[in-house]
């Protein structure tokens, strides 16, 4: 006869089990946030294309206004040409002296071109392309 004790004795393992079904696929993730940074300045016109306006200035100050968009200005005599502000004009500016004179670019308001209220061109074909930063500045590229 035993002691009150049970004894319980085990056989050998079973056979693994055949694998589950697959689990549902999970819910998609949050989209991300956009990228953040300012549009890049307008590309140059390709061979044979158009830079837009062309505008040749015979007086003595012109202003430039801001309808006339992304083009040339040639000078044709000393002049003093004023840049928009650059807050409201954000197009690129090209100016062009054509003869042996003097072209003084000045800003409105307290606008200035890299920390200077103006820029001169002293010589024939001299040119400088300006950008306006969308605020109180005039860059040169």
């Amino acid at each position: 006869m035993s002691n009150g004790f049970i004894q319980l004795t085990t056989g050998p393992a079973g056979a693994q089990g055949a694998p589950g079904p697959q689990g549902s696929p999970g819910n998609q993730g949050p989209q991300g946030n956009p990228g953040v940074g300012s549009q890049g300045p307008q590309g140059e016109p390709g061979a044979g294309g158009s830079g837009g306006t062309s505008v040749l200035i015979d007086s003595t100050s012109y202003t430039i206004l801001d309808d006339d968009g992304y083009g040339t200005i040639r000078t044709s005599g000393n002049i003093e040409i004023e840049l928009p502000l650059a807050a409201t004009a954000r197009s690129i500016k090209f100016i062009k002296t054509d003869m042996g004179t003097i072209t003084t670019i000045t800003v409105q308001g307290s606008d200035t071109i890299e920390g200077d209220l103006t820029l001169t061109l002293n010589s024939q074909y001299d040119t400088v392309t300006l950008e306006s930063d969308g605020v109180d500045t005039w860059v040169e590229l």
